[in-house]
């Protein structure tokens, strides 16, 4: 019998994620689960931001925006088939969610967010909707412990919810950090004209080409 197989389905992958999705991989390994990750194509706004990331064993997947970007429908079926859990982003837009929430009947479905949009309004149809489609899930992996009372609010069990500690990966940035100089600080400075004074923490992104400084 082989390993487990995960499949994490995303929207997009943005370059913040590829160090946490390698070292994920790579813990799951050595526990004896495969890690599988599909993701799709970001929005005409979102190519615009130039945040896009890539990871070679990844399998990236068909997808279709509609009315705007304001709806997506990923064509995640080929990468689900051998998966025994799938686990989702719970974002009310992506229309492909649904039917595997409600009709996989070989694969457990897990949902990964924080459980509500926290810049929406908890009244709105569209929490309303969320908050119902969040309880079709065999699991959740919950952002933050501010996101635990916000996927309990929506009926879910706590005894099938684990909090996550979402982040960017901290000890990349400790890299980053180490690796500057003296010398490269007064470049920066001097570059984008700023001067001696409460800076705590600068990060410089020119495309093409990105730059990094933390001081």
């Amino acid at each position: 019998m082989g390993m487990p197989n995960v499949v994490v389905v995303q929207r997009r992958l943005p370059h913040y994620r590829v160090s946490f999705f390698s070292q994920l991989r790579a813990e799951l390994r050595n526990r004896g689960i495969n890690l599988c990750l599909a993701y799709g194509e970001p929005t005409s706004a979102e190519k615009r931001k130039k945040d896009s990331g890539f990871l070679d064993w990844a399998t990236p997947i068909p997808t279709r925006y509609l009315l705007g970007g304001r709806l997506c429908w990923l064509q995640h079926s080929s990468t689900m088939r051998d998966a025994d859990l799938l686990v989702l982003t719970p974002e009310n837009k992506i229309l492909s969610n649904l039917p595997v929430q409600y009709f996989a009947r070989h694969q457990k479905v897990a949902l990964w967010g924080h459980g509500a949009n926290l810049q929406g309004n908890p009244k709105s149809f569209r929490e309303r909707f969320k908050r119902i489609v969040a309880r079709k899930a065999d699991w959740w992996f919950a952002y933050t412990a501010l996101s635990l009372p916000l996927v309990s609010q929506t009926g879910f069990p706590l005894d099938r919810v684990s909090v996550v500690q979402n982040s960017v990966d901290t000890a990349g940035l400790a890299v980053l950090h180490a690796a500057i100089t003296p010398k490269t600080q007064d470049y920066f400075l001097k570059k984008y004209g700023l001067h001696n004074g409460p800076i705590g923490a600068l990060l410089v992104q020119c495309i093409p080409k990105r730059e990094s400084i933390f001081f």
